[in-house]
């Protein structure tokens, strides 16, 4: 029984590379059965018609690159990911009339893979296989699977299409949030699928089986075994429906097992292929993500175990009693890993667009559907190079705003500075806006750098990826220290100097739907939890966003910092660290040294634009001692009244103007704030600029009257 997948040999690939760079010719992966009767047809004829000028593909397939030190799975993960597209021939084989037909089992794990890395494929069934149904899970893409007889039907078939597939250029497939199997936008694309799992009360265990007569008693085993653990649920991989939305039952098993930390399959002659295909899938989160998805197999006899999961020990037992026992014996176990995993997110570049066969961006026009797919033509979209690392998606934002709506915007991070690439881009509404936004900021000088801006391109999105991986593969400088690391790095704690270790933890950045139970069952992991303190809004009740728990001890609240910082709670990263003892009112101001230069540049450039919305406050005050702060990066959340109760603590405010979208009524996440004395204002400006609060770091300076 598989426990942990540590037992592979994990000496090959980590992480998904962009080998098909190095390629001499780039690839088509072949997925096939060995012992199939057809199989040299099938490779003479993919040979023959790939190779035609017109693709110049070269044919590549998992036994091709064997060596006894490398798992042959590792091998098919690398080989599907950098391939250009992939031919998988789902027929199922037997020895003669009298045979009971058998499946393609390796082939079924292959195809897992590619759906789940989101590789373009071609699903390929032997006439002979005519009169078997096709499994459950495969029923809704009989209309794209193309039958062949003979070399000469799977040459037409394949000339057909193989023109197509050159340019469908892989690493624009693998974090796109556009699923080419399943042709939309998929949620469960957009995360790191421990961000699916994490704060979830309940762990869910995906059990595949087959139909067979000891399936029954099988299964009571299983359920005994967990029902015996309070915060254990299960679902049957064959019990799933069509998710309301989708059209094909796999994409259901796809996102079960990326929502599932972990999984027990029963193989045996019965186990049916969407088994077989989720295990697939699991193989290639834990190469694309880098992290382990317990996987318990089971099995009467090895010879039902596929070559690729040779490595992984499986458990071979013959009745329901060695099952009950050993269940027993390893759950404990795995629900520990489970239980007890530290993950910290980082920064992955998920990008938003509609490739097509022909590996290029859609040039579709502007629809509601568009918008509610995510989809994301090119000539909506501007690039820019050469932006300050210290920009935020915020300010990018505010910037953008005043050429028309923004509908996203994609800011590759380096998860070691938590800075920016120093490139983003950017869709805007339309492309008349995108034009006009390319046209007047190109060359204009923001943040100390000038900018480079123009319209996006397909290979831009390639190398925002490229530059990513980059930086995310360069290690530190051995010099480089937490105390060293700048204040505008640090945006993350409302008091950006660490505080000593204590007792007491502040946890910024939560989901405005947890409750102090929450909360108390996701630290009560790592020791006992003595008191919790959830402030809320005296105006609204609402929680504000933020927390303080108290530990029994301060070891119990280091372990609990070192775990949970960073993670991802109810769609939200957390931050993490260690409270900082209040001082009066000023329990919000942030221990750093502001760099008023940054703000300086931030509106000078939008003073350049003649652009800026600031109402001018100075001439209406009877008092020339008046002051106006502008407040940029709020939270959306925020409103007058919480912003006037922070400034209030450094004197009187006489006026918060809070500007709202006009069409949708939401703040725009600025505000300007009157201060009855200049001194006040003065005093609000150095403590508050840089802070962070309600999740944001804000930025505070004295407002500049709009240029005439």
């Amino acid at each position: 029984m598989l426990t942990e997948v540590e037992t592979v040999n994990e000496s090959g690939i980590k992480g998904l590379q962009p080998r098909y760079q190095t390629y001499a010719r780039q690839k088509c992966f072949i997925a096939y059965s060995e012992r199939a009767y057809w199989r040299d047809d099938l490779l003479s004829a993919c040979e023959e018609v790939l190779e035609q000028p017109e693709c110049e593909l070269e044919t590549d397939y998992a036994r091709k690159h064997f060596a006894a030190d490398i798992p042959l799975r590792q091998k098919a993960i690398e080989l599907i990911a950098n391939a250009r597209y992939g031919i998988y021939d789902i027929s199922y084989l037997r020895k003669d009339q009298n045979s009971p037909w058998q499946m393609p089992r390796n082939v079924m794990i292959e195809l897992g893979i590619a759906i789940a890395l989101n590789r373009p494929i071609l699903l390929l069934r032997h006439k002979s296989n005519q009169e078997l149904p096709l499994s459950k899970g495969l029923q809704s893409l009989s209309d794209q699977i193309l039958e062949f007889s003979g070399t000469k039907t799977l040459k037409q078939s394949l000339s057909k299409h193989a023109a197509k597939w050159v340019n469908a250029v892989p690493e624009t497939a693998w974090w796109n949030r556009y699923c080419s199997f399943g042709k939309q936008r998929c949620s469960y694309r957009e995360l790191h699928p421990k961000a699916e799992q994490f704060g979830k009360k309940e762990l869910n265990c995906t059990v595949a089986d087959g139909v067979d007569p000891n399936r029954s008693d099988f299964r009571d085993v299983v359920e005994d075994v967990l029902e015996r653990f309070g915060d254990v649920a299960y679902t049957y991989l064959d019990s799933l429906s069509l998710n309301e939305g989708y059209s094909f039952l796999l994409c259901s098993h796809c996102q079960m097992t990326r929502s599932a930390p972990f999984a027990i399959y029963r193989i045996n002659s019965h186990t049916p292929a969407e088994a077989f295909i989720s295990i697939g899938m699991s193989l290639a989160l834990e190469t694309q993500f880098e992290y382990k998805i317990p996987k318990i197999i089971i099995t009467e006899d090895l010879q039902f175990i596929p070559t690729l999961l040779a490595g992984y020990e499986v458990f071979v037992v013959q009745s329901d009693k060695e099952r009950k026992k050993s269940l027993k014996y390893f759950m404990p176990k795995v629900l520990k890993k489970v239980r007890n995993a530290s993950w910290k997110p980082r920064a992955l570049p998920f990008i938003d667009t509609t490739i097509n066969v022909y590996g290029e961006i859609e040039p579709t026009e502007s629809t509601e559907a568009d918008e509610e797919l995510g989809e994301t033509p090119i000539e909506r979209m501007i690039y820019i190079e050469g932006l300050s690392s210290k920009a935020t998606i915020e300010q990018i934002q505010e910037i953008l705003q005043e050429w028309g709506e923004v509908v996203q915007i994609h800011l590759p991070i380096n998860p070691d500075t938590n800075q920016n690439l120093n490139l983003a881009l950017i869709e805007m509404k339309e492309v008349s806006e995108a034009e006009a936004a390319a046209e007047a900021l190109d060359g204009a000088e923001w943040m100390g750098k000038e900018m480079a801006v123009r319209k996006a391109r397909a290979e831009d999105l390639i190398y925002a990826r490229s530059e990513y991986d980059k930086k995310n593969d360069s290690q530190k400088s051995p010099n480089s220290s937490d105390e060293n690391i700048s204040s505008e790095t640090s945006k993350n704690n409302i008091t950006s100097q660490k505080a000593e270790p204590s007792q007491t933890i502040y946890v910024g950045n939560l989901a405005y739907s947890a409750t102090e139970e929450d909360l108390k069952m996701v630290f009560e992991d790592y020791g006992s939890v003595k008191r919790i303190h959830l402030p809320t809004d005296k105006e609204t009740g609402r929680p504000r966003g933020f927390a303080f728990v108290e530990m029994t001890t301060v070891p119990e609240a280091e372990a609990a910092v070192e775990a949970l910082d960073e993670a991802e709670w109810i769609g939200r990263t957390l931050k993490v660290n260690f409270a900082r003892e209040r001082k009066g009112q000023q329990d919000i101001q942030a221990q750093v040294t502001p760099d008023p230069k940054w703000a300086d540049e931030f509106d000078k450039l939008k003073q350049m634009l003649a652009s800026q919305a600031t109402p001018s406050h100075g001439n209406t005050s009877p008092s020339s001692q008046r002051k106006t702060i502008y407040v940029g990066n709020l939270s959306f959340d925020a409103t007058e009244g919480d912003v006037k109760e922070v400034f209030s603590a450094y004197g009187k405010v006489w006026k918060v103007s809070l500007p709202k979208d006009r069409e949708t009524g939401r703040s725009r996440g600025f505000a300007f704030v009157e201060m009855e004395r200049s001194s006040d204002a003065d005093a609000a400006i150095e403590a508050l600029d840089s802070a962070e609060w309600m999740g944001r770091e804000i930025r505070v300076n004295a407002a500049r009257p709009r240029s005439k």
